[in-house]
């Protein structure tokens, strides 16, 4: 009875916007897979039901398990990613890449589990080393703990969740007053790589200006996709603008549904459900999707410990850095990197871990005044 009690408290402005993502991202789904195959539509709305589901088992987890319970065994956990993410170079690849383990119809994405894991382990270290935090020692070995995860997953490859996983992780080193040196030096390099694509896609600078350099650290098909006249790229901002103010309609978006738009389910769901749904309807998808955002940021001033404070900031930065990529990369801003938008994008791993991680922000909502 007492865990439930802490079930009854979670933030009651959270299921309202987790259920609309989900009706959205149900409805878009259908729609963009049906002009190809209404089986087909069908079978993957179902399979999209089912991942809410288990994900909504691992959001309860996330909420009734004590928060500092985590904590205790977060070495544990990181290890097993590390291992999880190794393994992954022994099991035959697929279409090239390693980053599934397959068992029979299910697939185990770790790079997913590891953005959240590399989010639960920071925080234990900032919490821990919290007084020495401004050395070089502890900057050091926090940025090894970051680096290792992310060059596993870049050796894939997979560029996106690298991305990922080092934009949150510099956002966690901020909030916790990390060496303010180090975070000016990242904030620069940052701000030169967006100066770059900038020119690149305003086509100033050349594409293949840089691929020699760019090809010896990721594939030369990852490269392709900061060609600022690439298909994807086109086809989104085709869908955008011929959803206008209003949309075509559900069901009526013929670009999208008849496979024009690349993964329309999955990364390219905010273009296709604009061309339905109009810029009224991204505007709404926007304001739950930072709705989110600004839920684990009221969550971090209510708590009262350092670790709650952090796991807060880390899971608002978890979403808030999917958010602006995906939305950047669909409206022609950032080059397509495969970051899905959560809990809109079709996909297994990415609603687990995102209901997890929505789990976890509750469980330290719901405990806020136990310190």
């Amino acid at each position: 009875m007492k865990r439930i009690k802490f079930l009854l408290q979670i933030d009651k402005y959270l299921l309202p916007i987790l259920f609309c993502m989900m009706g959205i991202s149900l409805l878009v789904i259908f729609s963009t897979t049906k002009g190809v195959d209404v089986s087909l539509a069908s079978s993957l709305v179902c399979q999209q039901l089912s991942w809410f589901a288990l994900g909504g088992g691992f959001f309860v987890l996330g909420v009734l398990v004590d928060y500092r319970f985590w904590y205790r065994i977060s070495s544990f956990i990181y290890i097993v990613m590390i291992v999880l993410l190794f393994g992954l170079f022994v099991m035959p690849s697929v279409q090239n890449v390693h980053r599934w383990y397959r068992f029979g119809p299910l697939a185990l994405q770790p790079s997913e589990g590891a953005k959240i894991i590399v989010v639960l382990v920071l925080s234990v270290a900032l919490d821990r080393w919290r007084k020495g935090l401004d050395s070089w020692k502890r900057t050091l070995q926090l940025g090894a703990m970051v680096f290792v995860p992310c060059l596993l997953i870049l050796r894939q490859p997979d560029l996106g969740t690298t991305v990922v996983i080092a934009l949150v992780s510099l956002l966690q080193f901020y909030f916790a007053g990390v060496r303010p040196i180090l975070l000016r030096f990242f904030g620069y390099a940052a701000l030169f790589s967006v100066t770059l694509l900038s020119l690149v896609f305003l086509k100033i600078v050349p594409f293949t200006l840089f691929k020699p350099i760019a090809t010896m650290f990721i594939k030369e098909y990852q490269y392709e996709r900061f060609n600022p006249e690439g298909y994807h790229r086109e086809a989104a901002q085709t869908a955008i603008s011929l959803g206008g103010v209003w949309g075509v309609g559900w069901g009526n978006g013929e670009f999208t549904s008849y496979s024009w738009l690349p993964a329309a389910h999955t990364d390219s769901v905010f273009p296709a459900f604009i061309e339905e749904f109009g810029l009224l309807g991204g505007g709404f998808v926007m304001l739950l999707c930072f709705g989110l955002v600004f839920l684990s940021i009221r969550t971090s001033y209510v708590v009262q410990d350092f670790f709650g404070q952090m796991l807060a900031l880390g899971v608002g930065s978890y979403f808030a850095v999917h958010i602006l990529l995906n939305l950047g990369m669909m409206s022609g801003f950032l080059p397509i990197t495969g970051v899905p938008l959560l809990l809109i994008s079709y996909g297994g791993s990415s609603v687990m871990v995102a209901m997890f991680a929505l789990g976890l922000l509750q469980s330290i909502y719901s405990r806020r005044f136990m310190f």
